[in-house]
């Protein structure tokens, strides 16, 4: 989800800048700025979404003869897990995982979505102010003193 964001928001910024320049993405868009900025996200929300990976500590076991497995999952920054058994979980681990989650609500949804609604309103209102404008210079009206 944090990647379809960061995608979202480089082409809404792409969009603003190609209506406000139109030539700006032609001659400011080389080959490697674009490899750098994709693999810039792709980096970013590797490390934003890191702590997915090690969120949950899942127990397994097999029942009915081995024909059947089974497992329960507990998050890893709950302060009891079964029947009011301890966390064994390092606390610095814990705390990864819920700064984690708190870094991305806010970097990866909250402000990747007011950047969106800023951009998209920021969009319309240049589209509002060209579509006022003559595309043309011969096209303009005289202004005579």
């Amino acid at each position: 989800m944090c990647e379809k964001f960061s995608f979202m928001l480089v082409v809404c910024v792409d969009r603003l800048l190609g209506i406000r320049s139109p030539l700006y993405s032609r001659k400011e868009w080389t080959k490697r700025k674009s490899c750098s900025l994709f693999l810039g996200i792709v980096v970013g929300t590797g490390l934003l979404t890191a702590f997915h990976h090690v969120s949950y500590h899942c127990f397994y076991w097999d029942i009915c003869n081995g024909t059947q497995i089974h497992s329960k999952c507990f998050h890893v920054a709950a302060d009891t897990w079964r029947k009011n058994e301890i966390n064994p979980t390092p606390e610095w681990l814990r705390n990864y995982v819920r700064m984690g989650t708190t870094f991305h609500s806010l970097f990866g949804i909250f402000f990747p979505t007011i950047a969106l609604i800023a951009l998209n309103v920021a969009l319309v209102r240049e589209l509002k102010k060209r579509s006022n404008e003559p595309l043309l210079a011969s096209e303009a009206p005289l202004h005579h003193k």
